[in-house]
């Protein structure tokens, strides 16, 4: 006859490598929910930047061809209410983060903001453009997403020669037409993915890119054709995406 008391139970040695065991299968299981999470935002990220392409494209066809453009001292809107309570204006660059303010006449801010982000926790489902901070709001109707200035200003900036002391001859604005390679020029890139993620390299780090024809594609700026400095000196240090050999007349990737 069996005596349960007999019956003995784990040892401690043999709880110990219990654990042992579990938290090695967590180690291992972890890094792939982490990846399999960061995947699946990286597809909401590639839809949200070709629904960009075809809110691009509208904009295009109701501006008469002109890819988006404001000149310099123009006031951007950086909340969606009506009338504007909420504006900021800058230098001529700065349309690469205030560029979706060009765009509230073709896609309403509260309806199309959630798009031109990335998904990002920092953001509220409800008024995206509107993230807290420290010390008031974060990003003031800055999306995920920054607008090449290769096409804001016209080509001749970036191509050989001396400095260019007439600035109204070149901060002007680019035709689509004049665009001569769409497949190969980003127009609209992730500017926050080494804020939401770890990147060991902003250039290795793989982000989200939309192209004037309208197709996106995750790729390094590390691997786009090298930059060249800009005939203007306050452009800094060349930058890929931005400084485009030829402007908008040169590629970005081969």
């Amino acid at each position: 006859m069996n005596d349960d008391r007999n019956h003995r139970g784990f040892s401690l040695i043999e709880i110990l490598v219990s654990i042992g065991i579990i938290a090695v299968l967590i180690g291992i299981a972890l890094p792939a929910l982490s990846g399999a999470r960061q995947r699946a935002r990286d597809v909401v990220g590639l839809s949200n930047l070709r629904q960009t392409g075809l809110v691009m494209e509208s904009y295009v066809k109701s501006y008469d061809g002109w890819l988006p453009f404001a000149s310099e001292g123009t006031w951007f809107r950086i909340t969606p209410r009506e009338p504007p309570d909420a504006l900021t204006s800058g230098i001529h660059w700065d349309l690469s983060n205030y560029w979706s303010s060009l765009f509230h006449e073709v896609a309403p801010w509260p309806e199309w903001f959630q798009v031109w982000t990335y998904p990002d926790p920092r953001r509220p489902g409800v008024e995206p453009w509107d993230v807290p901070g420290h010390d008031g709001p974060l990003y003031d109707g800055i999306s995920s997403l920054r607008y090449s200035r290769a096409l804001f200003a016209r080509p001749q900036i970036w191509e050989v020669g001396e400095m260019i002391e007439d600035r109204d001859s070149v901060l002007r604005g680019v035709r689509m037409n004049e665009v001569r390679f769409p497949s190969s020029k980003v127009s609209l890139f992730d500017g926050e993915l080494c804020v939401r993620v770890r990147c060991d390299s902003e250039l290795e780090a793989k982000r989200g890119m939309l192209f004037l024809d309208g197709h996106a594609a995750q790729l390094a700026t590390g691997d786009a054709i090298e930059p060249v400095q800009g005939r203007m000196p306050y452009l800094g240090e060349p930058e890929p995406l931005h400084d485009t050999a030829g402007g908008a007349y040169g590629r970005d990737y081969p």
